[in-house]
């Protein structure tokens, strides 16, 4: 597959800036403060939660650490001035992950071990919260930066485009438009359907079990339970049915139990539209979901409806005949636009 022949734009680029360089200045601080009273000897490993099984020399110790957290920030601001959108995405995932690992690991064992005054007496605890928080924090300039998204929108593009061609067809764009607006129903799977069941019989018995007595948290505690309960079924039974509907506004999707609202998207904010194959895993799971830079419905792994608006942000909705929608969409985008 051919990719584009330039970098594609980072977005957040401030931001992500600030998070590449955020932990070599938050090690270089730490050593700072600590001043004279800094250990010679710093725990580093754990087999457990409790006591440590390894230990480093402070001297050495922060000096990797300080070295791999400034080499990853370098490595990711380099990374969005890269070529490629390839080169691009690694090096922003490679620097961001090295530099935050690097900074929490100097962390979460230096302090664990200052306040503890013994290496030996160091315990991790809830320390370990840090270490993972860093890793998950240093994927953050590759998430937000939207190269991955815009690399393969772009690259999908170019596919489309060829495939048409090769095809001696042009892509829908310019279609006939429906008389009424187009509406499909979408259905979860079975294991949705007998998910909401369970939990309605759970909170009808909860209703039974609780008694209001204050052992049991009096009058709050007879409320709070059913109700939490009684929203997460909502949620849960307004996504076992779905409605996909294209009218003269735009893309509407609602509960088609509940009917409250999931996703309304006016025509004039809709740069794209297509459909594709959608992974859950690279949507954010599955059922309805929220992340940055977007949002899906994800039942299973299918084609299904994907959008991208001008505030650079997407939607996907998997569902069966989504080129019907898609086309829909494209041909009301048609209409809509200013004639000269």
């Amino acid at each position: 597959m051919k990719q584009p022949t330039g970098p594609v734009t980072v977005k957040h680029r401030a931001v992500s800036s600030l998070l590449l360089l955020v932990p070599a200045v938050a090690v270089l601080v730490t050593r700072m403060l600590l001043g004279a009273q800094a250990p010679k000897v710093v725990a580093t490993h754990w087999s457990g939660l409790d006591y440590p099984d390894g230990f480093s020399s402070f001297g050495p110790f922060y000096g990797v650490c300080l070295g791999i957290a400034a080499a990853g920030a370098l490595l990711g601001l380099a990374g969005m001035g890269a070529k490629r959108p390839t080169a691009q995405l690694l090096m922003l995932f490679l620097g961001g992950l090295a530099a935050w690992t690097s900074g929490t690991m100097f962390i979460g064992c230096v302090l664990p071990t200052v306040l503890a005054g013994d290496p030996a007496q160091a315990q991790l605890g809830a320390w370990i919260l840090v270490l993972i928080a860093g890793s998950l924090l240093g994927l953050v300039p590759a998430w937000i930066s939207g190269v991955y998204r815009q690399a393969n929108r772009g690259m999908k593009q170019e596919r489309d485009e060829r495939i048409a061609q090769g095809q001696g067809r042009k892509l829908p764009q310019a279609l006939p438009v429906a008389q009424q607006p187009l509406q499909r129903s979408v259905n979860a799977p079975v294991w949705l359907w007998v998910l909401s069941a369970g939990l309605l019989v759970f909170t009808v018995v909860m209703f039974f079990v609780l008694d209001g007595s204050a052992e049991n948290g009096g009058v709050l505690g007879l409320l709070t339970g059913p109700v939490l309960l009684l929203f997460a079924l909502a949620l849960l039974l307004g996504i076992c049915r779905i409605t996909v509907r294209v009218d003269e506004k735009g893309l509407l999707v609602t509960s088609g139990i509940l009917g409250f609202t999931m996703r309304r998207i006016p025509l004039g904010q809709i740069q794209s539209v297509d459909s594709e194959w959608i992974a859950p895993g690279q949507w954010g799971g599955w059922g309805w979901r929220l992340f940055p830079g977007g949002s899906a419905i994800v039942f299973r792994a299918m084609d299904g409806l994907v959008v991208h608006t001008t505030g650079d942000k997407r939607f996907a909705v998997t569902m069966a005949d989504s080129e019907a929608v898609r086309d829909q969409l494209l041909a009301r985008m048609h209409q809509a636009e200013p004639r000269d």
